[in-house]
């Protein structure tokens, strides 16, 4: 059972189709039972509920938080192999916040006999477990379509793909299958692992016009409501559920639909989205995907803040309506504006790490050098762009070494990330055409050109300059569309249209650069192939399959026009470069598989590329793919190909490329050889390696002024030496703090007592005992290089004072007799001052108070005085004799006037007595 679906793939110069009806192939599935910060600001742009309620909601789609591209199959049997790859993705977008664009070219070409045609989910599952699948960066879907589907060719393009392949996407998850009315465990599937492969059949593509033709109306027949609907025919396909809308009113009057992407087509906005009813006829097996299982060893943040307008956009309540303000939540999609900040780090949850080692590459080549990249001891690493990147896509290869928390023993493991920089003209559809007999040759530009990293656009003109250019912009850009165009030099290039300024460019081969714009802006600007065609001649077209060994070239044109003769009889091979290795020459491999010397044109000092090399590989027509057995009466199909090697004489010697140590140390310090990982290149491979001896520039520990340290390990029986180089920080010694540095003085020594701190190293203590009220400098000073005080301070000197005794009652030693501590002066009037011996001379006082003050020296304040009550210190001053008489007559007179009232009173007494008797009697 196969799909018949319409696809326009090119347009004549009056824009009619030329491919009007295109068979691509796509069996249904069988029955199985089965994250500062460095991160933007993320919002949940479709409800508030916790990912474990979500399910319940009426209506949802993973495009609600996520950039989630949609594929074009053009004229391939390949939906199965889009939509069980788009299950892949998701399960991984979902629970890693990164967006993954993986090869279904990469799925097909190891299934050899079938190269693009239809097949089932088992038979992906069985592919991709067995081979693994690579990122569409490094097989790019029009790479497909020169493969053959046997032979020797088919073996050897699998041989240069599969060095793409990783085996670990498949490991992190698993297979699951649903029963297609099991609705609330589908939906929880969807909202936590993605997608779900769903093969149909009997199906046609309708607009919805029924129910939703307001949508129509709204955007000015721009978006409609597409819907799958039961037919009976022949046909069958497969797409991919991202979501669902309870309240979805199909055509047939029922309620309730799945959101699904479909390749068959564009659609509106060229997002890729029809509506499947629940209760659709076309649905014709289980739903199958895959489960997250991964333990996240290394989780991502980053600056990201990539504008999401598709957030409940497919809402049937308000379908078409773009959101604003909401951002997706994929933290490795960046604008071309904006510098790339992205850390990966150990998932302490799960891990701890022991050691990371990161490069990155476009199209093999190390470009590392675009980024700073910092790492962080025992969480992971950081890449910060040095400038801001230009669009396309950077792999991250990531090397790490790691203990589980639940375990002891050391794990090595390696995984490639991605970084999409986008710079809102990438396309879904970006290729060129040219027609023979009413059948059109594309040559893919890409099919997004996000991929399309440093490869070579080609445009094929005509001799009139008729350019023949499609660019249909992905969905995500749609709202560029009517401001997005391309200008050579201050010329717009437009498509099917004469382009006469290139009449200037007098080959008919020529490179230009082509700026694409949108709005007044620049968005990119990169260098374009121009082939001016003859209608009337025959031209046999060929795809390069370059195997460049990590060489950079300015230029890399790979599908190219050859006539038997005249200029386009040759193609001239771009100038490379590599680091630590000498060119040496171009292969290619010749019909029996055998690598081939191409020849060297002395005069331009370039290897070539032959119309009678291409003419001799062309592939039979027994062992054409899908896509050219669908093409065979059409002389111009995908029949040509060349594998093209680049020979280098790369040195032998392994390659130090990184290892663990820090770029930073403490004096003396050592390094524990059990902690240090060593990142080693040899061709082309990175391991690790454990040093065997560790030699310091002096002593047998780091010290300051060191610069390096050097080790010495082995690798692949030979002894390598590995010098790193090192800054060395001092060691810090607290300085004393918070001691007394103010003393009185006291006749006793005085000093800081800085010796009482013990300074564990060489420090020379400079602190003098002093007896003299002066002020004075202690010291304290670092003999040792390794060590300083707070800011680099070697030496320290501090303040300190004995300051002059003042006198108090404290002076005083011996109440008793009055004697102070020291010589004193004394006063009765503050004015007067005689020199004081002893209490006697205090006896003549006139008054109880004295006045004492120390004598002027060096060591006492001569100007505070002490006052004294001398009869608080039982110290009484002898009179003079007249005071004495006067006093003693005053007390007597005092005493018998006394003597007199006594007696009185005595007497009044007895009398009263008396005379209370003889009353009684």
């Amino acid at each position: 059972m196969y799909n018949k679906c319409m696809v326009n793939l090119a347009r004549n110069k009056k824009g009619s189709i030329f491919l009007g009806k295109i068979m691509f192939f796509a069996p249904f599935a069988s029955v199985f039972s089965l994250s500062t910060s460095l991160s933007a600001k993320r919002q949940n742009t479709t409800n508030n509920e916790s990912s474990n309620e979500k399910h319940k909601n009426a209506y949802f789609s993973l495009r609600d938080d996520y950039i989630l591209f949609n594929q074009y199959q053009y004229n391939t049997g390949l939906c199965w192999d889009f939509s069980a790859t788009k299950s892949l993705e998701t399960a991984l977008m979902i629970n890693t916040n990164e967006m993954y664009d993986f090869s279904e070219a990469s799925i097909t070409i190891n299934d050899t006999n079938n190269v693009g045609g239809g097949s089932w989910f088992d038979d992906y599952d069985r592919l991709i477990s067995r081979y693994g699948i690579s990122y569409e960066s490094d097989f790019k879907f029009g790479d497909l379509y020169y493969v053959p589907n046997k032979g020797i060719y088919h073996q050897k393009l699998r041989d240069l793909f599969n060095k793409h392949i990783h085996k670990n996407f498949r490991k992190a998850v698993e297979r699951v299958d649903f029963n297609r009315y099991d609705y609330e465990n589908i939906k929880k599937h969807i909202v936590k692992n993605g997608s779900l492969f769903v093969a149909i059949k009997g199906y046609k593509t309708v607009s919805n016009d029924k129910y939703y033709n307001e949508v129509t109306t709204k955007s000015n027949s721009k978006i409609k409501v597409h819907e799958l609907v039961g037919t009976g025919r022949e046909n069958t396909h497969a797409v991919s559920i991202i979501g669902w809308d309870d309240n979805y009113k199909a055509t047939d009057g029922s309620t309730g639909a799945w959101i699904i992407l479909n390749s068959d087509n564009l659609y509106s906005n060229r997002d890729g989205v029809n509506f499947l009813p629940y209760n659709s006829s076309a649905v014709i097996n289980d739903f199958n995907g895959y489960k997250y299982v991964g333990k996240n060893i290394l989780i991502s943040e980053s600056n990201a803040n990539y504008e999401n307008e598709f957030s409940n956009y497919y809402n049937s309540a308000n379908y078409g309506t773009k959101s604003k303000n909401t951002f997706a939540k994929n933290r490795n999609i960046f604008k071309s504006t904006q510098g790339v900040k992205i850390e990966y780090k150990i998932n302490q949850n799960v891990a701890k790490l022991n050691s990371i080692f990161a490069k990155v590459y476009q199209d093999g080549v190390d470009v590392s050098a675009y980024f700073n990249i910092e790492y962080v001891k025992n969480e992971g690493v950081k890449l910060h762009s040095k400038s801001p990147l230009k669009s396309g896509t950077y792999s991250v290869k990531l090397i790490y070494d790691y203990n589980l928390i639940n375990g002891n023993e050391h794990h090595s493991d390696s995984q490639t990330r991605q970084i999409y920089v986008l710079d809102g003209t990438e396309a879904i559809q970006a290729n060129s055409y040219w027609t023979i007999s009413n059948n059109s040759h594309i040559v893919f530009h890409a099919n997004n050109s996000y991929v399309l990293n440093n490869h070579t656009p080609v445009i094929l003109a005509s001799k009139s300059n008729e350019v023949n250019f499609n660019n249909r912009l992905l969905y995500t850009n749609s709202k560029n569309e009517e401001n997005t165009y391309f200008k050579v030099n201050d010329d717009k290039l437009q498509d099917s249209k004469v382009n006469s300024f290139l009449a200037k460019y007098k080959d008919d081969s020529f490179e230009a650069d082509v700026s694409a714009f949108f709005g007044n802006s620049l968005a990119s600007k990169r260098k374009y192939r121009f082939y001016r065609l003859d209608e009337k001649a025959k031209y046999t077209f060929t795809k390069l399959y370059f195997d460049l060994d990590g060489a950079k070239t300015d230029s890399l044109v790979t599908e190219v026009p050859f006539s038997e003769s005249g200029a386009l009889s040759k193609h001239y091979l771009p100038n490379l470069k590599k680091d630590n290795s000498e060119f040496l020459k171009y292969t290619y491999i010749n019909k029996n598989g055998v690598e081939s010397d191409l020849p060297f044109d002395t005069y331009k000092n370039k290897y070539y590329v032959t119309y009678n090399h291409i003419k001799d590989l062309k592939t039979n027509v027994l062992e054409f793919n899908y896509i050219g057995n669908r093409q065979k009466g059409n002389n111009q199909t995908y029949a040509n190909p060349i594998i093209v090697k680049a020979i280098f004489d790369t040195k032998k010697e392994a390659k130090i490329v990184g290892s663990n140590l820090k770029s930073s140390y403490k004096a003396l310090e050592t390094i524990n050889l059990q902690d240090v990982n060593i990142s080693v290149e040899n061709n082309g491979n990175i391991e690790f390696v454990k040093p065997t001896k560790v030699n310091y520039q002096s002593s047998q520990h780091i010290n300051y002024g060191d610069s390096k340290i050097v080790l010495e390990y082995e690798f692949n029986g030979k002894k390598y030496v590995y010098e790193h180089s090192i800054n060395v920080e001092k060691l810090i010694i607290d300085a004393p703090k918070n001691f007394e540095n103010k003393f009185v003085y006291d006749g006793h020594e005085h000093n800081l007592g800085l010796d009482k701190f013990s300074f564990k190293t060489d420090v020379l203590v400079n602190d003098l005992k002093h007896i003299d009220s002066s002020k004075y400098q202690s010291s304290i000073k670092i003999k040792n290089k390794n060590y300083s005080f707070a800011e680099g301070k070697n030496e320290l000197v501090y303040e300190w004072e004995i300051l002059p005794k003042v006198i108090s009652k404290n002076s005083i030693i011996d109440k008793s007799i009055l004697k102070f501590d020291d010589e004193v002066l004394y006063s009765f009037d503050k004015l007067n001052f005689n020199e004081y011996k002893s209490s006697n001379q205090l006896l003549s006082a006139s008054s109880p108070i004295v006045y004492f003050k120390y004598k002027d020296d060096k060591n006492h304040n001569s100007k505070e005085l002490l006052e004294i009550d001398l009869s608080n210190y039982n110290i009484k001053p002898v009179e003079n004799s007249n005071k004495r008489k006067s006093t003693v007559i005053i007390a007597s007179s005092v005493t018998a006037s006394a003597v007199g009232i006594t007696v009185a009173l005595v007497l009044s007494a007895i009398f009263i007595k008396k005379n209370k008797n003889k009353k009684v009697n």
